[in-house]
C-alpha cells in the first residue's frame, strides 16, 4: 500500500485567485509517462472556472521528456516521479504521492488525453458537496461514440446509477476515503483502480455514477 495522505485544514486559493476554506477545496491530480497529450487535457482544464478547484497536480514519470510541456503550464504543480524500483508500471505509485502532495479535501484522478467539458467539474464533485456522496465518477466517451468502450463500458451509460467497480480515468474521492483505505496498493503490476473499487464496496462505501459529468478520450482505431 502506498502512504497515507495527510490531513489539510487551512485557508487555501483557488487558480482563480478565491480565498476559499478547505471543506470546498479540490485538487486535480494526473498521472501521466510519455503522453505529451496531457497538454491538451492541461488547456482544457485550465479553461474551467471554479471557486473549489485550488490546484492541478501532474506527478510525470517521463524522465523529462515533457519538460516543455512543464514550462508551458506554470500554473500546474508538476511532479516528476523516480522510478527507483525499475518497475515497468508505476501508477499506484504516482497515484500515492499525487494525492500525498495535494491539499483538496476532494481528489479527482482524470487521465492525460481526457479532455473535460467547462462543467465537467462542477458536475463531478456536485454529488459529494450537494448529496454526501464519498465516491462520484463520470462518463467517459470517445470522439464519435462508437468504440466498443463507448458500448460496454459501465461508465459509458447515460443514466445515473451505482457501480461496483470503475477506472479512475474519471472519478471524484473526498480525501477520508483514501485514507481509510490507505492508497493504492502498489504491489499491483494492473488494475489498482479497480482493486481499490472493490475494497471500498468492501469497507460498504458505494461509487456513484454521473453521467452528465462527462469527458473525452480518444480509445484509438478500434470500432464496433
Amino acid at each position: 500500500m502506498g502512504p497515507e495522505p495527510p490531513n489539510h485544514h487551512a485557508r487555501q486559493q483557488s487558480i482563480d485567485g478565491t480565498e476559499q476554506r478547505s471543506t470546498t477545496t479540490v485538487s486535480v491530480v494526473l498521472v501521466n509517462k510519455g503522453d505529451p497529450r496531457i497538454a491538451r487535457t492541461l488547456e482544457a482544464l485550465l479553461l474551467i472556472s471554479s471557486p473549489k478547484l485550488v490546484e492541478i497536480v501532474v506527478v510525470d514519470a517521463s524522465q523529462h521528456e515533457l519538460d516543455d510541456v512543464r514550462r508551458s503550464f506554470p500554473k500546474v504543480t508538476w511532479i516528476d516521479y523516480e522510478n527507483v524500483t525499475r518497475k515497468v508500471r508505476t501508477i499506484a505509485e504516482q497515484r500515492n504521492l499525487g494525492i500525498a502532495s495535494s491539499s483538496g479535501d476532494v481528489v479527482v484522478f482524470l487521465d492525460a488525453n481526457c479532455i473535460p467539458g467547462p462543467r465537467w467539474l462542477e458536475q463531478l464533485v456536485a454529488p459529494i458537496f450537494q448529496e454526501g456522496e464519498r465516491i462520484v465518477v463520470g462518463r467517459i466517451t470517445s470522439p464519435t461514440g462508437g468504440t466498443i468502450h463507448d458500448a460496454s463500458s459501465p461508465q459509458g451509460a447515460l443514466a445515473p446509477a451505482y457501480l461496483d467497480e470503475c477506472a479512475n480515468m474519471n472519478v471524484a474521492y473526498r480525501r477520508d476515503v483514501l485514507e481509510q483505505l490507505h492508497g493504492f496498493d502498489e504491489q499491483l503490476g494492473f488494475a489498482e483502480d479497480v482493486d481499490f473499487a472493490w475494497r471500498a464496496r468492501d469497507a460498504g462505501l458505494r461509487i456513484r455514477f454521473e453521467p452528465s459529468a462527462a469527458i473525452v478520450h480518444d480509445w484509438g482505431e478500434f470500432q464496433e
